[in-house]
């Protein structure tokens, strides 16, 4: 998450490194490029039914 709000991800793909994320939540999030809702709970405003 704290690579995400520094814009750590794009500076890391200019590079070449794919970053992903440890946490479930903002894993989904990241698949979907979308932006983590709420810091605790990211993937919030996901739903899948």
């Amino acid at each position: 998450m704290v690579s995400v709000e520094m814009h750590c991800n794009v500076h890391l793909e200019k590079a070449g490194i794919e970053a992903l994320e440890s946490d479930l939540g903002e894993y989904l999030v990241q698949q979907n490029e979308q932006a983590s809702s709420y810091i605790i709970i990211s993937a919030i405003h996901l739903y899948y039914g």
